[in-house]
Formats: structure tokens, C-alpha cells, sequence
């Protein structure tokens, strides 16, 4: 107002945008000219104002204001360098717009740039460049690619560019601006050139391999092969590449090829088949094919790789051997000495006529097994000791001997055994050659031979009984003695309570004996079998304080257990073989600490697949020379051990038999009056569904809630969806004592309606249900504006599965088999608050009528276990899957949480329709000793 009172003052005219306000405080603006008006003398005689209301061009300015702030900030946030040059004329290609990504691919601030050109920040050779690339694109009048631009960025070094320029014509059709686009494509790029130098490396390592290679996709079209392949086809890679089968070798096998790469895809895996194939020069070749599918990224086969051995020399050579192999077997069947020969565990490999028709046995009914059988077993003890005596040595064995034939009739025989070696001097077995010197011999020395071997006899059994007396021996001492006092009634009730203990105690460590005795002699015969079943590492674990910590600890001794997570929740192995491993080393440990602690530490390392467990203790301790002779048979540290502690001396060789044969082994460190740790360990692959554990098993996301229920009745509607019949009544009868209305849906479909019909405070919706699921049900009721607490119930409580319940809607999670107590609470929390100030704890067993319930599922168990054998005896997989899934939500909630488990592990297997592992898991459940007790009760399964 000062400066148009000034002008108004000079006389001069006034233009100005003012903001005014009208009488309701409205706001708008004017555009006020006041013009001077002079007399003919020149003077002012007035002034002429006109006003004009600019409020609305004033608005529509200042929306061009942020639109254009709005276009330069969506610029500055493209992901690709973008800028552009004014190329009016007379403008020279200045640039008129630069974006964030421009200045960070720069360093040049777009302040700096606008009103500039290339030439004023780049060499003159580069600018140069890029003013040729301009007028180009001007000239061919549309966009121009340049998909790898090689340019040196002063911030990040030299990139690779994909550059779009994109030339603007005015209407005359001048040149007006350039927009350029250039994205980095460095790093892209040297991806690209390194799988170019992989596949050629991979191209090289093929050509290098002289077996013949190729690989086709899942059409049969063949990708690629190796010079050797070319050589054997007699064609160029160029002439077999994009062509079939069909298109290169005649057409009936052909035909057989492209049958056995069907069978192959449709199934994926592996394929082994031989074929006769003609080679390239005209021969004909044996040809054993190898192939194996893969897999693109989702999974989907893709295609198949084969390689091509030529085994022509080797079946000849297998002939030649077969024939030079009769040969051999009709020279010695042609010998009237008796022949046998056996492998290094003394197992029969063969014999000639003679040696069968002395057994009185035929050839293939001696052939696997050891002299157990046809001898019995007081003669086989003398043979096995024979044969060591020629390892000892090294030295054959020649004797003369008594041989008694099937029919009773004895012959003396002169015998001579050694054995054979490989080149390396590694037992390979042993050869035994039988003479009949009967009548040369039974007239003058026959009683000194039969005394003779009668001593040999004695003293085999000497060398077992003089090892195993002192074991024996003591807890007979007691066991006798005690009985004896048994039969005395006048002792006193305690007394006979110890001497019954006793006589126990006394029992089971004849019986430990007896056990080790036999696995070894398993072991040595070659004839102890492993299973390859699912078992929990944590629950055979967590069973070794309750069957040693008592022993320890009455000894004054600390028992610890630990585990190292991560560890998976079942593995493949033979559970009652680990168990057995871990007894041995803890029982080991307890009995040489007189003080301190005894720890067992079980771990797992899942890039090999072993299981792994520490047995550390602070015992007597051995020196490296004892530790020597832990590991063998009836052997302790040295003798003095043997006195003061006792003990046969087999665990220890047991265990490292048993870690031997299940593909890991056993070691220990120890050092006198300091202690000992042993590390076993053995291979155990994770089983199918196994989950990896990263914490102990107790369910973090469960809820946590006081173990107290409301004391007084709620009051509400619930809704429960359950398909389990047990279950659903079970959970009703729960919500009936606590007084609560229900109604009952038996799958997800119809949780759905009723819950959308209905007006229920709460619902309980089971995860796994028929027809549609309890995540589905859950989204689908919360896009339909279902608003009320919905309760997952599942035996799924893992932290990835709660969060995924939660995510579909559910507003809390409670595990199968139910905690009631947590679920009361819940309920009360959601329901009735104020009762959680009256609570008291409540069992299953106060649930109304859950006796006969639960003895409804056990009366029911025998029948389902057989539906479910007959279901996947026909590969019935979604039917044995119903049954599996029903007893893996209900038999938890009636005591048999592990049948709930081994259910869940068959269920899984059935959903992934996996044959191998249905099979194993069906075994793994049927084997369990409450599925046997269940079946027990209601007739066999």
C-alpha cells in the first residue's frame, strides 16, 4: 500500500495483486490498475482505478505450483537417471531437467546442471559422442535404444548403461527437447557374463569327460551334449541340438528311448537300463544308460540328463570270468577232499560236492551262514577259535580231527585251513581242505585224538567261563543266598524287602550280562540288524535322568542333561540302538565317578546328518595307553579297575560296534584323577516332516495363562468347529460345565454359515477339518465382517504356524491336546473377566462324563487302526489321511500324546503322498506299545 501511495504521489500508474476481504472474512484477491488522467495542461486531474477478482486464477496457479513440485519429486524418485535437453533453436542441447538418480550417477547437482551442456562436464570425446547420439535420434525421428552403454561415472567408475532416448517436436516439427532414460544394468551385466563363462566351463568339463553326455527337456528335445556323444552318434552338436530321438536314431529304438524318457519324467529320479547300441563305426556295444531328471525353480521337471557307459568290455570280461569260474568250480568238484571256504566273519561263501555230502546239507543251504548251524554250537567255538589262531599267527592250521557224519557215523579227518588275502594284504576269509585218514589213523592213536579234541573243547569253554566267572559268579552268590533266606518265615517284612530287592538287583545285572553277550555275538556273526525308523532325539534324551540321575545322585554324584539347539524333531536311525549307546557311556560314567557330575550333552550337525552326544564326567580317569584297551571286548582300563569296580568289560566294545554300523563312530578323551569325556556319534538323517527346533519343545505360542479356571458357571454362545468326533465331545461337555450355550459344525464350510447366521460371542475353530480348512474359514469370515474372537485349536503350534493362524484372522491359539485350564481362562478373559478373580484348578477328570468318552475313543481305537492299514493297502491316501488327522487331534486329549504324534508324522507323509515314509511311519505307529495296548483290549489289529 506505501509504494501505491508513492506512485499515486509521483503521478505515475499503479499494477498490483492485492488480498482482500469481503464483510463475511471471505479471502480473495484483486488485480488493481489505477491510471492517471491529465488535463490538457498536463496536470492530474483524476485517477482511474479498475478492479478485477483474480482469486480463481490465483488457486488454479498455485495447483500448477504443486503440480509441478509433485511431477519433479515423482522424477527425482524414478529408479533410472532421467534428464532433459533443450534443443530449440539457439539452445544448444542445454539441460532443462536432471533427476536425483542423475546427480547420484553423477555427482553433478541438477542446479549445476540446468542451463548447461555435456561439454561443460564431460571430456570433449564423450560429449561429442553423446551430441551424435542426439541428433540421430532427431534425424530417425523416434526412440533409440542403446542397450549397453559403456560410460566412466566420475562417482561410481565405469558402468554399463541401457539408455532410451526419446526426441520432441515442436508443431512445426523442429527439434524441441531430447528425454533421456539410462538405467544400470552394470551389475546385470556381469551376472550375465559370468553364467556366459560358467556354461562355457561347464561346456569344457563336459567335452573332458570320456563317457558319452547328454541332456534333453521335458519334451525330449535334445539341449546339449559332449564331444563324446557327437563321436559316437557320428553327428555335429549342431545336427543333434533342437532335434528328438526321432530325428537321429532309427525309428524302433527310438521308440524304446523315448518310452523309458516318459517313464523317467512323469516320474522324476533316477533310471538305470541297458541297450544294445551301434556305434558310429558300425559296432555294436553293450551300453548301460544313467539318467536323472531336473528341476526348474518351482519345482517342475524340466527335463533329463544321461550318461552313456560302455560296458561291452565288461561283460566280456564278466563271460570270460563266469566261464574260467566253472572251470575252477568243476576242478574242484572233481577233488575227493572236502573244500569250503568262508568270508573274514566266518560265514560260508561255498563248498564242493564232497564237503556238502559230509555236512549231509546241500550247497546253497550252508552257503550265508556260519558253523552255528550245521555244527552246533560247541563244535562252531572250536572252528572260530581255529581261525583265530591262523590270524594270530599268520600261519595255516593243521590238525587232525573228528568229523561225525548226519547219520552218526565218525571219520578222522586231516585237516588243513588258512586263509586268503587281497593284494593289499587285507582278510579276505578263509579256505579249509578235509582229508578222510580214517582207517590210516583209528587203529593205533583213535582215543589220544578224541581226548585231544575234548581238551581243545575245554579249553575254548575255559578261556569264556574264566572271563565271565567273577560277573556271574557274585550276583548268584546273592541271588542264592537271599533266596535261601526267603524261605526263612521268620524275618521281619523289611528284611524280605531287601532280600526280594536284592535278588532283583542281582537279576537284572545277569540279565545286562546275558543281553551284551548276545548283541556281540550278533555282531560278530554279521547278523545284527538296524532299523530305519522316525524317532525323537529329545524324548530318548530326556528318559536318561529317570532311569540314571536317580543312581547318580544316591551316589552323591550331580546328574546333567543338555541339549544344543538347533535340533530336529525326529531323525532316521533305530532308536532302541542310540538308547542303548547312550545307556552304555552314561552307566559307564556313573560307575567310575565317585564325585563331582556326570553331563550328557546331545546335539545335532545338520550339514553332515549325525547325531551327536558328550558324555562328560569328573571320574577316576585313564591314561592314553588304558584308553587303548576300552574299546575291546571283556577289557577294562587294567585289572586293578576290574577288582574295585566290576563289570564284564563289553559295553564299551558294544558301543563302538553299534556307532560303527550306524555310520559314525566313538572316541574319548581322559586324563587321570581329572576325568573322561566320550563323544559318539552317528549317522541320522532328519525324517520326512521333521521340524527343526530352535528352542525346547514346550510351545511358545500356546497360551500362557495360570493353571485356574473359573469357579463359577460364564454365560455366552460358542460355536465350535471340530470334524473329530471324540473331540467334539470331549470340548462340548468342557463348555457345558462351564454353563456356556454351544452348536457344532463339522467343517469349515459350515462353521462359515452358521457363524454368519448365528450370534455367537466366541468361536473355536479346529485348523485341519474337511471340505474347507480353519485358516480358510477364518478369512473368509473376516472378509465377511466378522468381528468376534475366533480360537484356533491344532497339535501345529510351532511359531511360523501360529503367526500364520494369526494373519488369517484368528485372535488367539491354543495346542492340541487341549489344556483346558488355559482354555478355561481364555474363555473367562474373553467372556466374563471379573470370574478370574474366583478360580481354581480343573483336571480333564472333571469334565462331565469324560471316563466314558475317552473310553468311547479307546473302544473305537481297534477300528480305526484297521480302516487305516485297509485304506492304505488300496493307496486309498486322502481316506487314510481323514483317519490319520482324526487320531492325531484326538489321542493326545485321552492320554496317548505319542500316538497323537506318530499320527501327525503319517498324516504328513499321506498329505505329501510319499510311499517310503507311509510305510515307516504306519510301522513307526503301530509299533508303539499304547497303540498295542489299545488293540490289545478290543481284538488284534
Amino acid at each position: 500500500m506505501a509504494r501505491m501511495r508513492e506512485c499515486i504521489h509521483k503521478g505515475e500508474a499503479v499494477r498490483a495483486e492485492i488480498i482482500n476481504y469481503a464483510k463475511d472474512g471471505r479471502e480473495y484477491w484483486l488485480d488493481l490498475n489505477i491510471q492517471p488522467v491529465r488535463d490538457k495542461y498536463g496536470n492530474i486531474s483524476q485517477f482511474i482505478a479498475v478492479n478485477s477478482e483474480i482469486t480463481l486464477q490465483k488457486r488454479q496457479e498455485e495447483e500448477l505450483r504443486q503440480t509441478r513440485n509433485f511431477l519433479q519429486e515423482v522424477i527425482d524418485r524414478l529408479p533410472m537417471a532421467l534428464h532433459v535437453k533443450d534443443y530449440k533453436e539457439g539452445a544448444g542441447g542445454r539441460f532443462k531437467l536432471w533427476n536425483r538418480k542423475a546427480t547420484e550417477f553423477s555427482g553433478l547437482e541438477a542446479m549445476t546442471t540446468v542451463g548447461r551442456s555435456d561439454f561443460d562436464f564431460w571430456t570433449k570425446e564423450q560429449a561429442d559422442s553423446f551430441r551424435a547420439q542426439d541428433m540421430e535420434t532427431f534425424r530417425d525421428g523416434r526412440l533409440i535404444e542403446i542397450p549397453d552403454e559403456s560410460i566412466n561415472s566420475p562417482v561410481l567408475g565405469h558402468r554399463w548403461l541401457h539408455t532410451r532416448k526419446i526426441p520432441v517436436f515442436d508443431k512445426l516439427g523442429r527439434p524441441d527437447y531430447l528425454l533421456s532414460i539410462a538405467e544400470d544394468i552394470t551389475e546385470r551385466k556381469d551376472v550375465a557374463d559370468r553364467l556366459q563363462r560358467l556354461v562355457a566351463f561347464q561346456d569344457q568339463l563336459m567335452d573332458t569327460i570320456p563317457s558319452p553326455i547328454f541332456y534333453k527337456d521335458s519334451n525330449g528335445v535334445y539341449q546339449g551334449c559332449n564331444r563324446s556323444f557327437e563321436a559316437y552318434l557320428g553327428r555335429r552338436r549342431e545336427e543333434i541340438v533342437g532335434r528328438t530321438v526321432f530325428e537321429i536314431s532309427p525309428s524302433e529304438l527310438a521308440e524304446r528311448y523315448h518310452a523309458q524318457d516318459l517313464a523317467l519324467i512323469s516320474q522324476g529320479g533316477f533310471q538305470n537300463y541297458e541297450f544294445n547300441v551301434r556305434h558310429a563305426d558300425g559296432s555294436l556295444h553293450d551300453v548301460m544308460f544313467q539318467k536323472a531328471t531336473f528341476t526348474d525353480e518351482t519345482g517342475k521337471v524340466a527335463g533329463l540328463v544321461g550318461v552313456m557307459l560302455d560296458i561291452t568290455e565288461n561283460k566280456k570280461n564278466q563271460a570270460q570270468l563266469a566261464n574260467e569260474k566253472s572251470l575252477l568250480r568243476a576242478i574242484i568238484d572233481s577233488i575227493p577232499d572236502s573244500i569250503y571256504f568262508k568270508n573274514a566273519n566266518g560265514v560260508y561263501l561255498g563248498c564242493n560236492k564232497s564237503y556238502a555230502a559230509m555236512r549231509g546239507q546241500p550247497e546253497a543251504e550252508l552257503i550265508g551262514r556260519t558253523e552255528d548251524v550245521p555244527t552246533g554250537l560247541k563244535t562252531a567255538d572250536i572252528i572260530r577259535a581255529q581261525e583265530q589262531l591262523i590270524l594270530a599267527t599268520g600261519k595255516p592250521y593243521h590238525a587232525e580231527e573228528w568229523f561225525t557224519y548226519p547219520d552218526g557215523r565218525e571219520i578222522l579227518l586231516e585237516t588243513l585251513k588258512t586263509f586268503y588275502c587281497d593284494d593289499d594284504r587285507q582278510l579276505l576269509g578263509f579256505i579249509g581242505i578235509s582229508r578222510d585218514i580214517t582207517e590210516r589213523k583209528r587203529v593205533w592213536d583213535a582215543l589220544n585224538t578224541a581226548k585231544e579234541d575234548a581238551e581243545k573243547a575245554n579249553r575254548a569253554k575255559s578261556v569264556f567261563l574264566a572271563t565271565m566267572s567273577h560277573e556271574i559268579r557274585t550276583p548268584l552268590t546273592s541271588i542264592i543266598g537271599f533266596a535261601e533266606l526267603l524261605a526263612d518265615p521268620s524275618i521281619d517284612r523289611e528284611m524280605r524287602r531287601d532280600a526280594e530287592c536284592t535278588i532283583l538287583r542281582g537279576g537284572k545285572h545277569l540279565l545286562s550280562i546275558i543281553n551284551d553277550i548276545l548283541d556281540l555275538s550278533k555282531i560278530e556273526a554279521g547278523q545284527l540288524g538296524l532299523e530305519s525308523i522316525p524317532f525323537s532325539p529329545l524324548e530318548i534324551h530326556s528318559g536318561l535322568d529317570s532311569e540314571l540321575g536317580t543312581l547318580a545322585r544316591e551316589k552323591g554324584v550331580e546328574f546333567h542333561t543338555a541339549v544344543e539347539y538347533p535340533m530336529p524333531s525326529l531323525v532316521l536311525g533305530d532308536s532302541t540302538r542310540w538308547k542303548q549307546i547312550l545307556l552304555n557311556l552314561c552307566g559307564n560314567a556313573v560307575k567310575f565317578t565317585a564325585r563331582g557330575s556326570v553331563t550328557v550333552t546331545v546335539s545335532y550337525d545338520r550339514s553332515e546328518a549325525r547325531l551327536i552326544c558328550r558324555v562328560a564326567d569328573t571320574g577316576i580317569g585313564i591314561s592314553t595307553e588304558q584308553a587303548d584297551n576300552l574299546f575291546r571286548p571283556f577289557a577294562q582300563a587294567d585289572n586293578s579297575i576290574t577288582r574295585k569296580y566290576g563289570g564284564t568289560g563289553l559295553g564299551l566294545h558294544l558301543v563302538r560296534h553299534l556307532t560303527d554300523a550306524m555310520g559314525g563312530n566313538v572316541t574319548v578323551k581322559s586324563e587321570p584323577g581329572v576325568g573322561s569325556e566320550f563323544l559318539a556319534q552317528i549317522s541320522a538323517p532328519m525324517a520326512e516332516g521333521a521340524q527343526v527346533l530352535t528352542i525346547g519343545p514346550k510351545p511358545r505360542d500356546r497360551i500362557s495363562l495360570p493353571a485356574k479356571v473359573p469357579s463359577r458357571h460364564l454365560s455366552g454362545r460358542v460355536l465350535l468347529a471340530e470334524d473329530g468326533l471324540d473331540n467334539r465331545k470331549l470340548i462340548c461337555a468342557f463348555l457345558g460345565k462351564l454353563g456356556l450355550e454351544m452348536v457344532t459344525a463339522d467343517n469349515g464350510e459350515q462353521a462359515v454359515e452358521q457363524a454368519l447366521a448365528g450370534n455367537f460371542d466366541v468361536i473355536l475353530m479346529d485348523i485341519q477339518m474337511p471340505v474347507l480348512d480353519g485358516v480358510s474359514a477364518t478369512e473368509l469370515l473376516r472378509a465377511a465382517g466378522y468381528g468376534r474372537p475366533i480360537i484356533a485349536l491344532t497339535a501345529n503350534v510351532m511359531t511360523e504356524d501360529v503367526q500364520r493362524y494369526l494373519r488369517s484372522g484368528c485372535t488367539h491359539c491354543v495346542g492340541k491336546p487341549i489344556d483346558f485350564t488355559a482354555l478355561n481362562l481364555l474363555l473367562c478373559e474373553l467372556l466374563q473377566p471379573e470370574a478370574l478373580e474366583h478360580s481354581r484348578v480343573m483336571g480333564n477328570d472333571q469334565i462331565p462324563g469324560y471316563a466314558e468318552i475317552k473310553a468311547e475313543f479307546e473302544a473305537r481305537f481297534p477300528d480305526r487302526i484297521r480302516q487305516l492299514k485297509v485304506l492304505i493297502g488300496e493307496s486309498d491316501w486322502g481316506g487314510a489321511r481323514l483317519v490319520a488327522h482324526t487320531l492325531a487331534g484326538t489321542a493326545g486329549s485321552f492320554g496317548h500324546a505319542e500316538v497323537g504324534t506318530a499320527a501327525r508324522v503319517l498324516e504328513r507323509a499321506l498329505v505329501e503322498n510319499k510311499p517310503e515314509q507311509i510305510g515307516s511311519a504306519l510301522l513307526a505307529l503301530l509299533d508303539l506299545l499304547a497303540v498295542r495296548d489299545l488293540c490289545t483290549n478290543k481284538g488284534k489289529v
